[in-house]
């Protein structure tokens, strides 16, 4: 079975994307919980001291979501082409 780059690729950028939007909009709406989160996830007792310096901007959602989409294209591309390469039939 052979991935077809491109398509892996989107769904892996479009999934990511979307996935990030949604923790934006979290970190958004529930910062506090959102850090909370994110400390137990890095083993750390607190991120609160980072509470003040977190802005949710539009522009820095739009940003990311664009920085997610590009790095997990070409992840995608790159993980699709070495698959292919090691499921080919000799």
């Amino acid at each position: 079975m052979q991935f077809n780059l491109f398509k892996f690729a989107l769904a892996a950028s479009l999934a990511m994307s979307i996935l990030y939007l949604g923790s934006a909009v979290y970190m958004y709406l529930y910062p506090s919980y959102a850090l909370k989160m994110m400390a137990d996830l890095l083993h750390l007792s607190t991120l609160s001291w980072m509470e003040p310096q977190l802005y949710v901007t539009p522009a820095n959602v739009i940003s990311g979501v664009i920085q997610t989409f590009v790095y997990t294209f070409v992840y995608g591309l790159l993980f699709a082409g070495i698959y292919n390469l090691l499921s080919r039939d000799n």
